[in-house]
């Protein structure tokens, strides 16, 4: 329910709720909103209409990264207060009251939660350098959009397929 109104939000008015990034802001930058924010009367009056296929995307996102954000904020929560040994009641009181007021560290960890579930944790090096490519060309954006979500499922991929997925961890 948190996510539908969250994305609700962002289609009326644009704004990203919880600084939950979205893909069309990392790949677009600077130029969302740039109709909104236009000097000329007229394009900003027609900044909803034009905007609104990016907007629903754009809420698409936060709706899945709202979903994503909120299970972890759940299962700390749960894995905090059953390491403190609680049951029944004071279990369920604890755990209320954790995702009320969650620590920053719960915060920031389902933060990069959500992101990593919705493929948009940082690039890495690899990844760095193709999206720096893509910027030397005129129109690169357009012409091969979102490398940093492709590269994610790719990495998502490796990482659950047997065998591979261990080669990621130097523990093993």
């Amino acid at each position: 329910k948190k996510g539908i109104k969250r994305a609700g939000k962002v289609i009326t008015t644009g704004q990203i709720p919880l600084d939950l990034g979205t893909k069309w802001d990392l790949d677009m930058g600077a130029s969302v909103g740039a109709f909104e924010r236009s000097p000329n009367k007229i394009l900003r009056r027609l900044a909803p209409a034009l905007t609104m296929a990016g907007r629903a995307l754009r809420a698409m996102d936060v709706w899945a990264n709202s979903m994503a954000f909120d299970a972890q904020m759940g299962a700390l929560a749960l894995r905090i207060a059953k390491q403190e040994g609680l049951k029944g009641k004071e279990l369920e009181n604890r755990i209320n009251e954790l995702k009320s007021n969650p620590s920053d560290k719960m915060i920031d960890d389902a933060k990069d939660y959500a992101k990593y579930s919705t493929f948009m944790d940082k690039p890495d090096r690899v990844i760095n350098k193709l999206i720096e490519i893509r910027t030397i060309f005129p129109g690169g954006r357009f012409i091969v959009p979102f490398v940093n979500t492709l590269a994610n499922i790719m990495k998502r991929g490796w990482e659950i397929t047997p065998g591979l997925g261990l080669i990621k961890h130097k523990d093993f």
